[in-house]
């Protein structure tokens, strides 16, 4: 497939008929960034953006592609930025890498997923720094507030152990829940003195938050990206993550699902688990939820950071974690097109573009905003 690359819109969303990535769309509006919508089908992608709020004053271009290394290159060509939102990543994300890697794009995704987050710092990370191109999956909400909040932390010094969470007011999409059941099929870990260590599996957490009120039941969710990003950190040698919905029932659904897959589903050939666990998941979500609601979807996002003689604890709070995600993605890719970004390669969110950027942005867009950063014993640090 040939496309020319003459007036090419510098950023495309890749699996633009889903529920963030409409999100996407609508914030790269809002910062007036043309754009490709990509997809399988034109007329799913067409009809989910005909829902996206104002886009009618928005420079967009539809087109239909398929999921295949070099017809995505050729699509990428031309254009600076991608996001890509196709999941599982774990199985459909590489040819989306090595299309925006063939095509000299800088790549944003908005995973969770471990292993995929892991291969990519190992086999794509320096490709893509060779290149002077940023690799920078997990530019989302979860992952990249408590990036934030964890450099608000160690840039005190002297901290090498973090607790970190985010609990949400809301309701997973399908693609979400998915990506939580399919992550049994794999070892999730967490950074323990340095080394990566598989969490327990079937284990739901307490979670006090530091405002107070009723303990949340978190889970590992797959152990996410932060033991990634900081496994060779110079001082950071221990990193837990948690993360979960208000809906304790929910929280009580995961775990026993879990169970039944350790139990009943573990040991059969993967396309059955594979199929089981998304069935399961489409049992949980099916459909599209609604969009998200400011005055009812809310997130907290809190940090613990230690040291031999230094506690520090952060907070923020949020409006939709789906909503925020959308603002990251269309921040990264302004920032990308204006200035380039801070380093290349494999990067955490404020590796690529800086936390003070990102905390500034959501804060103006009112989605997110720091509530502390305090030392044990009361002392403000921030």
């Amino acid at each position: 497939m040939s496309r020319s690359t003459v007036g090419k819109k510098p950023v495309v969303v890749y699996g633009a008929s889903g529920y963030t990535a409409q999100l996407i769309c609508e914030y790269l509006r809002n910062f007036d960034i043309p754009f490709i919508a990509a997809g399988r089908s034109h007329a799913k992608v067409a009809a989910a953006l005909s829902r996206v709020p104002g886009i009618e004053t928005a420079a967009y271009d539809i087109e239909e592609v398929e999921h295949e290394t070099d017809t995505l290159a050729a699509l990428f060509d031309g254009a600076k930025v991608v996001c890509n939102t196709v999941g599982p990543f774990t199985e459909l994300g590489s040819p989306v890498v090595e299309a925006a890697l063939k095509a000299g794009c800088h790549y944003l995704d908005t995973t969770g997923e471990q292993p995929f987050i892991r291969r990519l710092r190992d086999e794509y990370g320096a490709a893509f720094a060779a290149r002077g191109l940023l690799l920078a999956p997990s530019t989302a909400s979860m992952w990249g507030e408590l990036d934030i909040l964890i450099d608000l932390c160690t840039r005190h010094g002297a901290i090498d152990s973090i607790e970190a969470s985010m609990v949400a007011v809301g309701v997973p999409t399908y693609g979400s829940t998915q990506t939580v059941f399919q992550g049994f099929l794999t070892e999730a870990y967490y950074l323990d003195a340095g080394r990566l260590t598989p969490w327990p599996a079937c284990q739901l957490y307490e979670f006090s938050p530091p405002s107070g009120g009723l303990n949340q039941l978190l889970h590992h969710w797959g152990g996410g990206a932060l033991p990634i990003y900081y496994e060779h950190h110079p001082e950071v040698r221990t990193v837990r993550v948690y993360g979960g919905f208000t809906t304790r029932e929910l929280m009580d659904g995961v775990q026993r699902m879990e169970r039944h897959y350790q139990e009943h589903l573990k040991d059969l050939p993967i396309e059955q688990r594979k199929a089981a666990l998304s069935q399961f998941a489409a049992s949980m979500q099916g459909s599209m939820p609604p969009r998200e609601n400011p005055l009812l979807h809310r997130t907290l996002t809190s940090v613990i950071a230690r040291g031999t003689f230094k506690e520090i604890v952060a907070s923020g709070r949020g409006a939709g974690g789906y909503t925020t995600t959308a603002a990251f993605q269309a921040a990264a890719a302004r920032l990308l097109l204006t200035q380039g970004p801070r380093r290349t390669g494999f990067q955490s969110p404020t590796g690529a573009f800086g936390s003070e950027y990102l905390r500034n942005t959501l804060d103006r867009l009112g989605l997110w905003r720091v509530l502390e950063v305090r030392e044990l014993g009361g002392r403000a640090c921030a």
